[in-house]
């Protein structure tokens, strides 16, 4: 047994408790958390620690099977030609692209994750999944813009879904977006998803150049998708927006809804998800939109309008790393105004409720095993992150 406390605890989805005590025992359940209301009196059983401690950082949207592809994508491409360079790098080998994801899945627990929502378009990262000492919700992804192809395309995504469950993993279903499944293959998964009720993840309001695409067809994305030949001949733009698109085809999807990116979600766009899905996340990949395409969404609007907000680092293929904090950081740099005790909301418990996984983690409480974090360096007078601010794993 450990009695842990620190200047500051942030319990994730409670209050900051001055010189909280945290109890825990050999496995890391949390058996008592102590408010010594600042009153801290020294004891010889008792670590002190110079910092923060919070709860296990939850990474709401990664691709660990995109790993090997660290440092090789160009930045600031866009989106259109960075889906045309993810497809002509993708069917690595195997054993390559497994070492890979390890490496990066020991790379996000020594930074601090506890629980990780991540995309599998293969099984590449299943065996890592069953072992691992995080915990996982696999999203199985599915795309395809080709109609007459979504009978095959579905099936394929049912025998990955079937054979993580067979694992022991947590999984289901998700289309990848709006501009890259077609009408026949978004029926199949909602279909599907009205049955298991499994989490659902889908880019959403990542670049201009989407929604563009989804209006009338023009720009870039049709320019990418004719040069991947993956475009029908007899294609017609939907002429909607991502948001109307999704409401459309999932409206009856009562589960939790991770939209991801959401760079170029304007007050329409809020209030038709509102309407259709008042239960959603709002996940940020703040240095993925940098990498790729140079801008971020406006988050300050995002909380105005009451969404839930959770973080993602999305892959090695459009990040510099898989780390939560560096998230974090980004943010509190660009968007100083908004509470650091927030951005730890959204980093564990948010995160947490968004994969279904806050019974145990995302939150400092007795019962669960969150995994605790020390975050050191910081601007205590004005709680901000410094550039010398770091997070220590505890636990």
């Amino acid at each position: 047994m450990r009695r842990i406390s620190a200047h500051y605890v942030f319990t994730g989805d409670g209050p900051v408790l001055r010189n909280g005590i945290i109890t825990v025992d050999s496995q890391g359940c949390i058996l008592d958390v102590t408010d010594t209301r600042g009153q801290l009196i020294p004891s010889e059983k008792l670590e002190h620690l110079n910092g923060i401690l919070t709860p296990g950082f939850v990474n709401a949207h990664c691709h660990l099977e995109l790993s090997f592809l660290k440092g090789l994508v160009p930045q600031h491409t866009g989106l259109p030609a960075f889906l045309t360079d993810m497809v002509a790098r993708r069917g690595p080998d195997p054993v390559m692209a497994e070492r890979a994801a390890q490496k990066a899945a020991e790379e996000m627990y020594r930074n601090g994750t506890r629980a990780v929502g991540d995309i599998s378009n293969t099984p590449v990262t299943f065996a890592l999944k069953k072992n691992a000492s995080l915990l996982f919700h696999t999203f199985i992804e599915v795309s395809g813009i080709h109609p007459d192809k979504a009978d095959r395309q579905f099936a394929l995504a049912l025998r990955l879904e079937q054979q993580a469950l067979t694992l022991g993993l947590s999984a289901g279903i998700s289309p990848h977006a709006a501009y890259s499944v077609s009408d026949a293959l978004a029926g199949k998964i909602a279909g599907h998803l009205s049955q298991r009720n499994t989490p659902l993840a889908i880019h959403h309001q990542e670049s201009q150049e989407e929604q563009d695409f989804l209006r009338d067809g023009s720009g870039p994305m049709h320019t990418a998708f004719l040069a991947m030949g993956t475009l029908p001949t007899d294609w017609a733009p939907p002429r909607t927006t991502p948001s109307e698109w999704l409401a459309t085809r999932f409206g009856g999807y009562s589960g939790r809804m991770l939209l991801v990116h959401n760079t170029y979600a304007d007050e329409e766009d809020r209030k038709t998800i509102s309407r259709h899905f008042p239960g959603s996340f709002r996940v940020l990949c703040p240095n993925s939109n940098l990498y790729i395409g140079g801008c971020l969404p406006d988050i300050p609007a995002l909380i105005l309008a009451g969404e839930r907000l959770c973080l993602g680092t999305d892959s090695y293929g459009s990040n510099t790393s898989l780390s939560v904090w560096d998230e974090v950081c980004t943010i509190a740099q660009n968007f100083p105004e908004i509470p650091f005790t927030e951005l730890i909301r959204w980093a564990t418990w948010n995160g947490a409720c968004a994969l279904g996984t806050e019974s145990e983690t995302g939150s400092i409480a007795p019962g669960k095993k969150p995994g605790l974090n020390l975050i050191s360096g910081m601007d205590y007078t004005r709680m901000r992150p410094l550039e010398g601010s770091r997070v220590q794993r505890i636990l």
